[in-house]
């Protein structure tokens, strides 16, 4: 959806020439967008949000499902109407943000019954049941990380007391000289 909540037959206004003249919708920030309505119903109350998160939850899934894989392509060309893409991990992940946390909300069945088929083909198709990792796409052969590498890179270790006295220890290093 656009800014102003309406969906887009052409480019939004407001964005740049690059963008106006090749107008592509993107599964993270559709995602983003349907989770930022639902955060603001959240966070008010207004009905208005409730309704531009739904509405955007489901055009994000007649936009971006592929029936075929049951994962999310990662653009629609508005120019084409063409979805396409990769299907990696991370994109498929940040694709169910929205939907997931307006599911939260609702309580919607019908949601849940969209939503579950990407859980399910993310863990069919990307999860090595093995080690618990997560392939960065399908047709990824070899050792894999483990999800948060692709979610986090900053905090990829999940080890933050480690990291901090690491730290501590460069830190003192440094300032004994």
């Amino acid at each position: 959806l656009c800014n102003d909540g309406t969906e887009p037959t052409a480019a939004c206004t407001g964005i740049s020439q690059f963008r106006a003249n090749n107008p592509q919708q993107t599964l993270v920030a559709q995602s983003r967008q349907v989770f930022s309505y639902a955060v603001a119903f959240h966070m008010t109350g207004q009905q208005a949000y409730l309704d531009l998160a739904k509405a955007g939850a489901a055009n994000q899934f007649d936009t971006f499902y592929d029936g075929d894989s049951g994962l999310f392509h990662e653009v629609h060309d508005l120019s084409t109407d063409a979805a396409g893409g990769n299907f990696d991990s991370q994109k498929q992940a940040y694709g169910l943000l929205g939907p997931s946390f307006l599911y939260y909300l609702t309580g919607d069945s019908a949601l849940y019954d969209r939503i579950a088929p990407v859980e399910q083909a993310i863990t069919d198709q990307l999860r090595i049941a093995e080690t618990g990792a997560y392939k960065f796409r399908p047709e990824q052969t070899g050792p894999a990380n483990p999800i948060a590498k692709h979610l986090d890179q900053l905090n990829e270790t999940g080890n933050y007391e480690n990291e901090r006295n690491i730290l501590k220890k460069r830190y003192f290093k440094w300032n004994q000289y």
